[in-house]
């Protein structure tokens, strides 16, 4: 795929196709729940919430500190237990997620040609012709199944990392390294 009609986008670096399947996206969807789950503020915040809600309650049977103290504890302990099962849910559910993704959206199925330029990464679909430069992504993450390029906090491009070839991978480590990673 050449690029030089692309005004901004530099030397090609390297080109690879691939196509998007149901389980990629699942395994991508699972690895950015992973994450979430572990660098997010919600499970103690959900904690603090349901365990003032129960010290609260505790207290308001009048019986002094005892029943506020064990009504706080096992309110942190229901909203962690609750916070915990959300979670649970969505990555159990990341498989079903991505085949109803892929019934719906006409422009998931297919092959997708991919190129590593100098300034960024240019993909095309049978749908769509798109190119986003490096500095537009704010982190990545890669695991053995997919490798994910976040433009915001929760939308991310994935690649199946099977599909990425040695010269690609050297592009994105090297392009990718000053971002934080997922």
């Amino acid at each position: 795929m050449d690029t030089t009609d692309h005004p901004v986008a530099g030397a090609d670096l390297a080109t690879f196709a691939y196509q998007k399947t149901p389980a990629v996206l699942a395994c991508a969807l699972r690895a950015h729940y992973r994450w979430r789950l572990l660098h997010s503020w919600s499970l103690p915040v959900m904690a603090l919430v349901y365990g003032v809600l129960g010290f609260v309650i505790g207290w308001s049977y009048n019986q002094g500190w005892l029943p506020a103290v064990i009504g706080g504890l096992l309110g942190m302990i229901a909203g962690a237990v609750l916070h915990l099962a959300t979670w649970a849910l969505l990555y159990v559910r990341a498989p079903a997620v991505a085949r109803r993704n892929f019934r719906q959206r006409r422009d998931m199925p297919g092959e997708i040609q991919v190129t590593l330029t100098e300034n960024g990464m240019r993909a095309v679909t049978k749908l769509a012709d798109s190119y986003t430069a490096w500095e537009n992504y704010i982190a990545w993450g890669q695991d053995p199944c997919v490798l994910r390029l976040y433009v915001s906090r929760v939308l991310f491009l994935f690649i199946p990392t099977d599909a990425i070839p040695p010269e690609a991978q050297a592009v994105f480590d090297s392009k990718l390294a000053s971002l934080p990673r997922r």
